[in-house]
C-alpha cells in the first residue's frame, strides 16, 4: 500500500505540465568580418589577344601581388582584359597592346598573418592581418617595381613568349563587410515535447514497480 501511495504522488508531481523554454539550437549564421581590398594595373604587352587568355599569366600577377603585401596567394584573383583606347593625337587609330589587370584581394578575419610582408604588421584593424598595412604598401609601390615582380614571375612560370611593361597601378580600395556564409553550429537543445515524454516513461517506470511491490 505505502509503495502505490507512494508512486502516485510521485506521477501526480512528474506529468504537472511546467512550461520549459529551449535554448537555441542548430545551426545559425554569424556574419564575419572580410576585408576587400580592390585595385588595377595598366599593362603595356605584346599580343594582348594571347596574353589575357594565359591562365599562368593571371596567376604570375596574382602571385606577383600576394608576395608584394606578403599574403597567401590564395586571396588574390585576377582579372584581365584587353582595353582599346584612341591615341589623344590620332583619333582615328586605335592603341593596341594595353591591358588592364583588374585584382581582388580577399581576407577573412582569422586569416594568419605570415612572417615578413605588410600583412604581418600589427595594425589598428579587427583583422588577423593588418588590411592598413598592405594598403599603404600597395600606394607606395611603382609601376616599375611592380613590372618587375610580374616580370620574374612569369619567367618562374616558364611564361617567356610576352614582353610586359606596367604603365600605371591605380590607388587600392578598401571595404570591410560581412561574410554571410560563416556559420557557427551548437548541440540541439531538448523540446519541450521531448522533455513531457521522458517523463512520461519515468512515471510508467514507477507504476510498473508499485504493482510489482504489490504483488
Amino acid at each position: 500500500g505505502t509503495i502505490s501511495t507512494t508512486a502516485a504522488s510521485v506521477t501526480t508531481s512528474a506529468t504537472k505540465d511546467t512550461p520549459t523554454t529551449a535554448a537555441p539550437s542548430g545551426t545559425t549564421t554569424t556574419p564575419k568580418p572580410l576585408a576587400v581590398i580592390k585595385g588595377s594595373l595598366g599593362m603595356k604587352v605584346s599580343n594582348p589577344a594571347e596574353f589575357v587568355k594565359d591562365p599562368a599569366v593571371k596567376e604570375a600577377i596574382g602571385d606577383s601581388i600576394a608576395k608584394l603585401v606578403g599574403i597567401s596567394k590564395d586571396f588574390v584573383s585576377v582579372t584581365l582584359r584587353v582595353v582599346t583606347r584612341r591615341l589623344t593625337m590620332q583619333p582615328r587609330r586605335l592603341a593596341e597592346g594595353s591591358v588592364e589587370a583588374d585584382y581582388t584581394i580577399t581576407i577573412p578575419e582569422d586569416a594568419p598573418a605570415p612572417a615578413g610582408g605588410a600583412g604581418a604588421t600589427p595594425g589598428a584593424t579587427p583583422m588577423s592581418v593588418d588590411v592598413a598595412g598592405i594598403q599603404q604598401k600597395l600606394e607606395a609601390t611603382t609601376a616599375a617595381d611592380l613590372g618587375d615582380r610580374v616580370t620574374k614571375e612569369m619567367a618562374d612560370k616558364g611564361v617567356t613568349s610576352f614582353t610586359v611593361e606596367v604603365a600605371s597601378v591605380s590607388a587600392p580600395t578598401v571595404e570591410i563587410r560581412e561574410d554571410e556564409n560563416a556559420t557557427t553550429t551548437r548541440p540541439r537543445a531538448p523540446t519541450d515535447a521531448a522533455v513531457r515524454r521522458g517523463v512520461g516513461i519515468f512515471a510508467a517506470s514507477l507504476f510498473a514497480l508499485a504493482g510489482l511491490g504489490l504483488a
